[in-house]
């Protein structure tokens, strides 16, 4: 494996603890685009990574799905890579469900020549992210993209956070008449707790193969699959890595941000 696959997509995946302040100037934007000698990556309208190429691929390989490669899963409900599901609570309260898809109202997005941030804060929605605020940074790094995400408690209480959900829908669903081979990904894990990765490659193994990789470590309990419009991709799921804090009160019970969906 070469270098600049080992680095593929190397993300914090479960940089979950870390607690930093970010200013986020207000301003909304659409596709937003990432570039250098190792990749060219663009960002969606949502905060999601909607395009992640290699520079130079023999075969031009989109590795996460979007709305062009994967119209079915173009929803109310998407849950594309970026996007961020949470179960919380504050105090001794229920807990309580946040989506990064049901944020719209409290996103912002801006840029700069070597990166894009995405923050969420202050939803008014009924599953949108309050009480706590998210700042997620892509950057490209030497020969990595680099995708960071930081969570700062906004609220008056302390704030407890159960599961959190990074939704890894990578290019793998095959279509009629797909060059699957050239155009379409293989996806495999292994959850062992600090021990777990992910890779992504082609079918055909040729070619850089992705291996997303934490600068910081939560314990990542299981993978989670929950249904995704059936009427369009039949019986078609969408995965969910799911990463708890080892001092939650809900280590040991089952994950609540990956409700089944038909």
């Amino acid at each position: 494996m070469t270098r600049a696959a080992a680095h593929l997509l190397r993300s914090a995946i479960l940089l979950f603890a870390t607690v930093a302040l970010c200013l986020a100037f207000v301003r909304d934007a659409a596709a937003l685009p990432l570039s250098n000698g190792t990749f060219n990556v663009q960002t969606g309208p949502n905060g999601e990574l909607s395009s992640l190429q290699l520079v130079g691929d023999a075969f031009p390989t989109n590795y996460v799905l979007n709305a062009s490669n994967a119209p079915g899963q173009d929803t109310a409900d998407h849950e594309w890579v970026g996007e961020l599901m949470f179960s919380y609570r504050t105090g001794n309260g229920a807990w309580q469900t946040a989506l990064s898809q049901s944020s719209a109202d409290g996103r912002t997005i801006t840029s700069t020549g070597t990166s894009v941030t995405v923050t969420y804060q202050s939803s008014a929605n009924a599953q949108g992210i309050k009480n706590f605020k998210v700042v997620e940074t892509y950057s490209l790094v030497d020969d990595y993209l680099y995708w960071q995400i930081q969570i700062t408690n906004t609220s008056a209480q302390a704030i407890e956070f159960g599961d959190v959900g990074l939704p890894l829908p990578f290019n793998e669903y095959w279509f009629g008449n797909d060059v699957i081979y050239e155009t379409r990904t293989v996806y495999h894990s292994f959850i062992g707790n600090d021990s777990s990765y992910v890779t992504v490659k082609r079918p055909s193994g040729v070619g850089e193969e992705g291996a997303p990789t934490a600068t910081r470590t939560l314990r990542a309990t299981r993978p989670s699959r929950y249904a995704r419009s059936r009427r369009a991709l039949r019986s078609t799921t969408i995965r969910v890595l799911v990463v708890r804090d080892g001092h939650s009160t809900r280590v040991g019970t089952q994950p609540t941000c990956a409700p089944i969906r038909a």
